[in-house]
């Protein structure tokens, strides 16, 4: 049998020896493009909180008041405007305020407002924190840029355990540890140097290190600084790591013991004149002291607990050591209810004021003249 042989003007292609190679080109560049994107997309993403740290510094820089727009996660649940991605930010005046992180060094606080509301920034090492008071219309919230998180991250303060916070706030009895009243201490700052500043020590203990310290205090700074008399300054320090101190056993058993045991630690450590009355000491922790104690101070006295329970529990201990009092807090209405920071009994229903009544202002203020 015969085979014919077909010629053809056109050589034979391998399909083998050609598409191989373009499939393999294909795949290549399709990975290329996707290693392309991805690497955008994250350059973008980092940028958005570096961008708002290196904006802010900048602004700053060249003088107070400013304003710049701030990067935001969209469809952010604080915000009623949720689809929109940058925040308003003003910044008008600088605290004079000194707060030291033990491990991060001495931090910058601002003033200013954010899409309108009230706001205090703290600026320190490689993070920009901002709290925003957006109520009694909204929850407050806390926005933290931090160089080493590709996003912003935006914290809505609200209580934790609503049944189980400033209800269950206590005072000790007057058979603990005895503490001077605001007449004493009054008389001894009339017999003595006076030094004129007034200094907060924060004891972080070890099992609060996660804890978002700055939605529990640097807003309640700001309430302190506007009350500070003329010529008198303020520093808050804040202490990590000390054996004794951020390691004691609070949990469990009578808490006025555990905080007259916390208190011997402390004055051991820190030394203090029996009539100094401007250093207070907190041992700020991430649960309550025992099944319905979140936290403990002395009235008008420099030593208390504060657990992190609620983004007002700090605030209310010091507003005791400060001579604030449950009964001169206040609910405040507009456009909603709120509560003043000394309500010895929190509802539901009610927001957090983040303020202290007019009544414990006055107190507080007299109390540092």
């Amino acid at each position: 049998m015969h085979h014919l042989a077909v010629s053809s003007p056109y050589p034979m292609r391998s399909t083998c020896s050609v598409d191989a190679p373009r499939s393999r080109f294909a795949a290549a560049r399709a990975t290329w493009l996707r290693v392309c994107l991805l690497l955008c997309l994250l350059t973008a993403a980092g940028s958005s909180v570096a961008s708002t740290i290196m904006h802010f510094d900048a602004a700053v820089a060249r003088g107070l008041p400013t304003g710049l727009r701030g990067d935001l996660p969209p469809q952010d649940a604080a915000r009623a405007d949720a689809m929109r991605a940058a925040a308003i930010i003003h910044v008008d005046t600088r605290m004079p305020v000194k707060l030291v992180y033990s491990n991060d060094g001495a931090a910058a606080l601002y003033r200013g407002k954010v899409d309108g509301y009230p706001a205090i920034f703290t600026r320190y090492a490689d993070r920009l924190d901002i709290f925003v008071n957006a109520a009694p219309h909204a929850n407050a919230y806390n926005i933290s840029y931090t160089a080493q998180q590709p996003n912003p991250e935006i914290r809505v303060l609200t209580p934790q355990d609503t049944s189980e916070n400033i209800d269950h706030i206590v005072l000790t009895p007057s058979e603990g540890p005895r503490e001077s009243t605001t007449v004493e201490r009054r008389k001894a700052k009339a017999e003595s140097r006076d030094t004129r500043e007034l200094i907060f020590s924060i004891f972080i203990h070890d099992d609060a290190k996660n804890v978002a310290l700055n939605d529990h205090l640097s807003w309640w700074i700001g309430l302190i600084e506007a009350l500070l008399p003329v010529g008198r300054t303020m520093t808050v320090d804040i202490h990590k790591d000390l054996p004794g101190i951020t390691d004691f056993a609070y949990a469990g058993g009578d808490a006025n013991e555990k905080l007259r045991q916390w208190t011997a630690r402390v004055r051991t450590q820190f030394p203090q004149d029996p009539f100094d009355f401007d250093n207070k000491f907190l041992l700020f922790t991430a649960n309550r002291m025992n099944s319905s104690t979140a936290g403990l101070a002395h009235q008008g006295g420099n030593y208390g607990f504060a657990s992190s329970r609620s983004h007002q529990i700090l605030a209310h201990e010091f507003g005791h050591m400060l001579s604030a009092t449950h009964e001169n807090a206040e609910v405040r209405y507009n456009g909603w209810w709120c509560e003043t920071i000394m309500f010895a009994t929190a509802l539901d229903l009610r927001s957090n004021c983040y303020d202290y009544a007019d009544a414990n202002k006055k107190l507080i203020r007299s109390y540092l003249e």
